[in-house]
């Protein structure tokens, strides 16, 4: 008799909690511990108990959402994975790894995002709805789909009187609620190169919340990393107007007007920042060594010098871990040339860059100004060959309209004529056609 209700307490302490749990803490339980069933189970009955709970349809997206995401284990030969767990040979040479490789259930997503886009229609302020399908376009990397979802966002806030509302039906307690979480999307989408879509999102939002110095920071920032210095600088000047006093937004048009070419204009706003006492230390000490590097004496190179003695020799040291060094001409092109006591023919803006995705490897085209002399580049695209890069440019021709040549730390090879490509992407094609991949060019029959 003893042992009999000895188990019956044991049982009640044991399954009390979870009954007095709410059906809605429940699923989320059985949610969190990818309980599937069970967290189906559970929405069926709150579906019978209350169909018109606005947290019913959160929860199916969310249901939705988490069970079409899957992460696996993935055993591959690939030695450059940057994640996971690399393993040797009897040698001690890297033979493959060990990594984890989400993959999507489209239908289970497209039932997510079906779900909360229902969701929107029968409850328009419910903000947390809103930015719970942004995210998980993110979640995807469907950018544009994701800039859609904010731009309406942004739309509403404009509108007098929009109240919106969060969990629960409960009024949002200030706009710092949506101020921080676009922050937060901007943020990724800038950390992940996404800087057409950043750009739109950041003008959009700058209608509605023209002081947020953070954002004018990052689409500063983001219009630098694409080239377009000229806006970039607009944009950080009106960061300063709002903070005269940051520092680190006065160096950021600092370095605008160094990559400009207006020295002296650099050198301006460098000492403002060193003569403000209210200017932090840090942005001071930044100031003082961008003052000592812009009275350091350069030797300006020809754009031959660049394209066949400098770029196509630095590459071959770039491994595909630190390719995106090559999405923008910043570093290889001013900081790295600056330090080996050299200044490049071209000004920042005067390079354009494109990244050509060419199945699972990126492919970056530098565009430069129209050739003046025969052998200067017009392209040089950076294909990834082994373990490193390999520079191909398109230049002038002695001989022939255009010609393809490489460069080593010896010898300049050209390859004989080719057409002039109109673009990044058809550069890349022409490589392409030509064994760019293999490292070895055909080359055309003038040369045969």
């Amino acid at each position: 008799m003893n042992v009999r209700i000895i188990f019956l307490l044991l049982s009640i302490v044991t399954v009390f909690p979870v009954f007095s749990k709410t059906i809605k803490e429940r699923f989320y339980d059985n949610l969190m511990a990818q309980r599937y069933n069970a967290a189906d189970s559970l929405l069926k009955v709150w579906q019978a108990e209350n169909p018109d709970d606005a947290e019913l349809i959160a929860a199916r997206f969310n249901y939705y959402l988490n069970k079409s995401r899957q992460e696996m284990i993935v055993l591959t030969s690939d030695t450059t994975a940057t994640t996971g767990y690399t393993f040797a040979d009897s040698t001690g040479t890297k033979a493959g790894a060990i990594t984890s490789e989400v993959c999507w259930d489209n239908d289970l997503f497209n039932d997510a995002v079906n779900e909360i886009e229902s969701g929107i229609k029968r409850f328009p302020r419910r903000l947390d709805f809103r930015f719970g399908l942004a995210k998980a376009f993110e979640m995807r990397d469907l950018y544009d789909r994701e800039a859609d979802v904010l731009v309406k966002v942004l739309d509403e806030c404009r509108k007098p009187g929009t109240e919106w509302l969060w969990i629960e039906n409960i009024a949002i307690p200030s706009e710092d609620l949506i101020r921080d979480s676009m922050f937060d999307y901007f943020t990724v989408l800038f950390r992940n190169n996404a800087d057409k879509q950043l750009q739109s999102l950041c003008r959009k939002y700058l209608e509605v919340f023209n002081d947020d110095i953070r954002v004018l920071n990052i689409l500063g920032g983001s219009l630098f990393a694409t080239s377009q210095l000229h806006e970039a600088l607009e944009a950080f000047e009106k960061a300063r107007t709002l903070a005269p006093d940051d520092g680190l937004i006065i160096c950021n048009i600092g370095t605008m007007y160094t990559l400009c070419g207006k020295k002296d204009k650099a050198k301006e706003v460098y000492h403002a920042i060193i003569d403000n006492p209210r200017c932090d230390a840090e942005s001071q000490q930044i100031a003082k060594e961008a003052l000592q590097a812009l009275d350091k004496p350069l030797r300006r190179i020809s754009p031959y010098e660049l394209a066949h003695q400098w770029l196509s020799v630095v590459v071959a040291d770039i491994t595909p871990e630190q390719g995106e060094i090559l999405a923008s001409p910043y570093y290889l092109n001013h900081i790295m040339l600056n330090d080996d006591g050299m200044e490049s023919p071209f000004t920042y803006d005067q390079i354009s860059v494109e990244k050509i995705v060419d199945g699972d490897k990126p492919v970056y085209v530098w565009r430069f100004p129209e050739p003046q002399n025969d052998r200067d580049a017009l392209y040089i695209a950076f294909f990834e060959v082994g373990n490193g890069y390999r520079a191909y440019s398109i230049c002038k021709g002695k001989h022939v309209d255009w010609e393809i040549s490489t460069s080593n730390k010896k010898m300049r090879q050209t390859y004989g004529d080719v057409d002039r490509p109109e673009s990044a992407a058809q550069c890349v094609e022409i490589l392409k056609s030509r064994g760019a991949y293999t490292g070895k060019i055909t080359p055309s029959k003038f040369f045969k």
